[in-house]
C-alpha cells in the first residue's frame, strides 16, 4: 500500500513552515551541514535551494567557499513517496548509463528521499546546466564519450524511459 503524501494544514499555504531554519535543520537531519547561506532557485511546483556547505574537505582543509548542494523540497500532498522514488530510480539509472543527468544523492542510510517536519526532500550535487532544447540542438557537448550529440543523448534518455514503461 502506498503511503499518501502528508496533507498540509488547510488554513496555511503548503510551504508556510519551510523557513530557512527548517531547511537547514532538515538537511542536518540527513547528515548535510549548511553554513547558513541559502539561495532560492526557480521551481514551479517545489521549493528548491542552493545550500552552501560548512564541512571541511576530507584532508582537513577549510571548505571551498563555493562548495554547495541543491535541496529539493517536494510540494506537500502533490506526489506519493512511490512516485518520487520512481523518479529518483530513473535518474540514478540514467546517470549509471552515462546520460548527463543530475541524480539525487543517497544520504542517511542510503536513502534519496528524506523527511523532516512534514516536508519530504532530496539533495542533489550542484551542477551547471543548459536548457534542454539547447542541449538537444547542440552538435557536440561535453559528455563521458567525446563527440556524442545532444540529440543522441536525448534518444538514449527516451529509450531507457521506454524500457521502464515511462
Amino acid at each position: 500500500m502506498q503511503t499518501p503524501p502528508p496533507t498540509p494544514d488547510a488554513g496555511l499555504t503548503p510551504y508556510s513552515g519551510l523557513t530557512p531554519d527548517c531547511v537547514l535543520d532538515a538537511l542536518q537531519s540527513a547528515g548535510v551541514r549548511g553554513d547558513g547561506r541559502l539561495l532560492a532557485l526557480n521551481s514551479y511546483e517545489n521549493r528548491v535551494y542552493q545550500v552552501w556547505l560548512e564541512e571541511a574537505a576530507a584532508d582537513g582543509s577549510p571548505p571551498s567557499p563555493n562548495a554547495s548542494v541543491v535541496a529539493k523540497f517536494y510540494r506537500p500532498a502533490r506526489w506519493t513517496d512511490a512516485q518520487i522514488l520512481e523518479e529518483h530510480a530513473y535518474a540514478l539509472e540514467l546517470a549509471e548509463r552515462e546520460i548527463p543527468v543530475v541524480a539525487p544523492l543517497a544520504l542517511d542510510g542510503g536513502r534519496t528521499l528524506n523527511s523532516f517536519g512534514g516536508f519530504r526532500f532530496a539533495v542533489f550535487p550542484r551542477r551547471g546546466a543548459r536548457s534542454f532544447l539547447r542541449f538537444i540542438n547542440s552538435s557536440k557537448i561535453a559528455e563521458p564519450r567525446a563527440g556524442t550529440s545532444g540529440a543522441h543523448s536525448a534518444a538514449r534518455f527516451a529509450g531507457i524511459g521506454g524500457e521502464r514503461g515511462i
